[in-house]
């Protein structure tokens, strides 16, 4: 059982301990709160130079961010340029582009070779024009019947009344105007 002075006691040791520990916690405390106070003066101290190192580390973040972007922007934009070109050959069934210029290189030549022969009258109306046949009646007296008739052609004439049948740009390439 528990007695009267056992708690008194019990009542005076904790006391004690008490003030003990608010003696022992008086210089230990100071010493708490000085160094307490030296990390925040030496933080508040160095806090400047530490916001500049953020500010540039902020800055250069978003340099490095934009020129990454710029190098995904070119490339999503190769990207987009190549499957419409991709598109455009599927759909125009083409395998190459060169096979593509021969095709035109090849209607180029049968339209000019169609413009020709369309012409042929009109240049053959013209030649007529610039040139009038010999007289090949002539008499034979005492010959073979064998005649040898020269025929002058005006190279100049020939091209000026014919070149107008050609194309513009043919006349241009020869030389021959209006």
């Amino acid at each position: 059982m528990i007695c009267h002075s056992d708690i008194w006691n019990l009542i005076k040791r904790a006391f004690w301990a008490y003030i003990n520990f608010i003696q022992n916690l008086g210089p230990n405390l100071l010493g708490a709160v000085r160094h307490i106070w030296g990390l925040v003066n030496d933080f508040m101290n160095g806090l400047p130079s530490r916001m500049v190192e953020y500010g540039k580390n902020i800055i250069q973040g978003l340099i490095n961010g934009i020129r990454n972007m710029a190098g995904n922007l070119g490339g999503a934009i190769r990207s987009v340029v190549n499957n419409a070109v991709d598109g455009v050959k599927s759909f125009l069934g083409l395998s190459s582009p060169s096979k593509l210029f021969e095709g035109f290189g090849v209607n180029v030549g049968e339209g000019f070779e169609r413009g020709v022969a369309s012409m042929r009258r009109g240049v053959s109306a013209s030649m007529a024009g610039m040139v009038s046949p010999p007289d090949v009646s002539m008499s034979t007296a005492g010959g073979s019947g064998n005649q040898t008739i020269i025929i002058e052609l005006d190279g100049r004439q020939i091209a000026r009344s014919t070149g107008k049948y050609l194309p513009g740009e043919v006349r241009l390439k020869t030389g021959l105007r209006d």
